[in-house]
């Protein structure tokens, strides 16, 4: 027993034994591994580039290769970077760093060996705006304002993108912050003496120097220089502090902040800037001071406002944005004017430049016309006004808004809004025709720019710019628009608003009233449906031709198959009711137009589907200029035939439709046949 129980006793000291031992060689390799740590990491702190294990020192590390300081190394200004990196990077791990990083690069770091010297510095003179007045010893030898400034109170980091640079700003805190009004603390010459070029201003030349022997002080005329007190707001300090107390005394807390710690100036100043702010007011007379609502007459013609018996109508020019100095370009000189007075006048070449050629031309219209209306409302007007005297109630009161409505125009000049102008203007016709016929007075005949609600369209603007050949109605119709308007003689009105420019009105159901009420209606169909016409013939322009229908030998014509009698659409399924109508009733006809519609259909999508085929093949073929002709020949004819079987039109010959699907076909094959020997790919 006893034997057993000393056995047991050397097992547990054995065991004790073994675990200090165990722990003595951790806390030995523990402090080994820290040691060796310690110095790797002061070794490889002092490479600028082991500043980028950290992200958020990347900017910095950027802006210290662009400077001018990028040969030294980083731990020769933060000398105490290598020292505190072993605790950092416990700190970074552990995520307990502090994610606001701020250096203390103290005037000593500065002016260490091999690097400034503090003689040169204190002795060279750099230059300020156009003077060489700075001194880096009026700065640093002892306080100022009761602050002792370091390197780094100027030469910070607030700068974006650069290193240590002077932001002229932290100048502007110090020299006016507590200064009066047009003052600075250390007076303007500190920095700048007077301006020796001679200064231009509102068409003036001014010399400084002049002013200045007579005694006058800059803030007589520079009565503020400055935007900004540079105050320091309380919740500044909670930056920082929790619950912390601003000292009264502030030279304590630049001591703290400044001195010791190099807190740049912003983390706690708002900032002051410095220029031309506001001169005295004898320099600051505007034309509004004394000519007020000039050119008010211009601006609510541009706008479109201010007229009487007509809505807001905003010059489409003024709805794009165009300021005056966008059409008047031309420096007029005033002959009588002093010191070489210009006004700016409307170029036509202004026109030119943001349209196209014929603009400068219609501004020229504009002048001549506008001017020719104003000329007859002006006369009607001054005939009506002599018996004003006599007119009272509604008389009185249209030939008031007749004669406003031509001043606004006359005195804003038409041509900043030419169809409001022409509009205001017919309205004081209108009104001025209602005086007239109540007091028994001859009314003369209206210009034909007003005599019509539409008149203008032509006269001011597309009998210039002209009008389009033909357009497509409801995008899918080709409509002869100058058919319509220059030979016909319809005025716009009838197709296209007058209040809304350029909106059109016309529905399909008003072209049938004047084209499908006529009794030679066979003969006028074609001028809206030539390629019905030419499919029923068999003879389309520029393809093969083919057999007619054989009902053109029965001289059937358009209106034998479509009731055009009737202000109604013609659809196809009144057409199929003719056919049976048309023989006796039999249905089969009506079918056989069924099957006539779905073989044209047919016809259409297979020649499409093989157009776009033969095309994506061309697309990755390169072919010689010989083989590259011959394509565009054959394809250029099968495109042809696929936009004419577009539609219903092939129904009315199917048999030719045919003709012109076989036709296509065979284009098609012969550009296959040639890629093919080309080593394409083939049908």
């Amino acid at each position: 027993m006893k034997g057993l129980r000393e056995r047991e006793r050397n097992s547990r000291r054995l065991r004790r034994s073994r675990r200090k031992d165990f722990l003595t060689l951790a806390i030995g390799l523990l402090i080994i591994f820290s040691i060796v740590s310690y110095f790797y990491l002061y070794i490889r702190s002092k490479n600028p580039e082991f500043c980028l294990s950290c992200h958020y020192e990347k900017p910095y590390y950027k802006h210290w290769k662009t400077s001018t300081h990028n040969a030294v190394s980083c731990y020769k200004c933060h000398p105490g970077i290598p020292l505190k990196m072993f605790l950092t990077v416990i700190k970074y791990n552990l995520g307990v760093y502090d994610m606001y990083p701020r250096a203390n690069v103290t005037t000593t770091t500065c002016l260490q060996s091999g690097c400034h010297r503090k003689e040169e510095l204190f002795t060279e003179k750099l230059v300020v705006k156009d003077r060489p007045v700075f001194n880096h010893s009026q700065h640093l030898s002892g306080p100022l304002r009761g602050v002792k400034l370091r390197c780094s109170s100027c030469h910070s980091h607030i700068v974006q993108g650069m290193h240590i640079s002077v932001e002229e700003t932290v100048c502007f805190t110090c020299h006016f912050m507590g200064a009066g009004k047009g003052q600075s603390v250390t007076g303007c010459p500190s920095c700048h003496g007077p301006p020796t070029k001679v200064i231009q201003y509102h068409g003036f030349k001014f010399r400084h120097q002049e002013y200045l022997k007579l005694g006058v002080s800059c803030d007589q005329c520079h009565v503020e220089i400055v935007e900004g007190d540079g105050s320091v707001p309380h919740e500044k300090c909670h930056t920082c502090h929790v619950m912390r107390k601003k000292p009264r005394d502030p030279k304590v807390t630049h001591d703290i902040h400044v001195s010791k710690q190099g807190i740049d100036c912003f983390v706690c100043h708002t900032k002051i800037k410095h220029g031309d702010v506001r001169l005295v007011k004898t320099f600051l007379v505007k034309c509004s001071d004394c000519h007020t609502r000039f050119h008010s007459a211009q601006k609510a013609l541009y706008m479109g406002v201010g007229g009487k018996g007509l809505g807001d109508l905003p010059s489409r020019m003024f709805a794009a944005q165009v300021t005056c100095d966008g059409c008047h370009i031309r420096g007029l000189p005033n002959p009588k004017g002093f010191r070489g007075e210009v006004t700016r006048v409307s170029s036509p070449a202004s026109c030119v430049h943001c349209h196209e050629e014929g603009y400068d031309l219609l501004l020229r219209d504009w002048d001549k016309y506008l001017g020719r209306l104003e000329k007859y409302v002006g006369q009607r007007l001054r005939r009506s006004s002599r018996a004003k005297g006599r007119l009272k109630g509604d008389l009185a009161r249209l030939l008031s808004e007749a004669t406003y409505d031509y001043r606004l125009v006359a005195a804003g000049h038409g041509v900043h809004n030419v169809e409001y102008a022409v509009k205001l203007l017919r309205i004081a016709v209108d009104n001025l025709d209602k005086v007239d016929k109540a007091q028994g007075s001859y009314i003369p005949a209206r210009p034909a720019i007003i005599a019509t609600p539409d008149g203008y369209c032509a006269t001011m603007c597309h009998r210039r710019l002209g009008m389009p050949e033909d357009v497509y109605f409801q995008q899918k119709l080709v409509f002869p628009h100058k058919l319509h308007s220059e030979k016909e003689k319809i005025p716009c009105m009838k197709c296209h608003s007058v209040d809304r420019h350029g909106e059109t009105l016309l529905e399909r159901e008003d072209c049938l009233k004047c084209h499908h009420q006529m009794k030679d209606a066979t003969r006028r169909c074609v001028r809206c449906h030539s390629l019905e016409k030419a499919f029923y013939h068999g003879a389309i322009r520029g393809l093969s031709r083919g057999e007619p229908n054989p009902m053109v030998e029965e001289d059937v014509g358009c209106v034998d198959c479509h009731d055009v009698t009737q202000s109604v659409k013609v659809s196809y399924r009144e057409v199929r009711q003719t056919c049976i109508d048309c023989h006796d009733g039999d249905e089969s006809y009506g079918e056989a137009l069924d099957e006539w519609k779905d073989q044209v259909r047919d016809l259409s999508d297979k020649i499409k589907a093989r157009i776009a085929k033969v095309t994506r093949t061309l697309e990755v073929i390169r072919l010689g200029p010989k083989d590259e002709a011959k394509v565009r020949v054959h394809y250029s004819k099968a495109l042809k035939i696929k936009k004419v079987l577009r539609g219903l039109a092939p129904i009315h010959n199917v048999s030719y439709a045919q003709d012109l699907f076989d036709e296509a076909s065979k284009e098609l094959d012969a550009i296959e046949e040639l890629l093919k020997k080309k080593g394409g790919p083939s049908s």
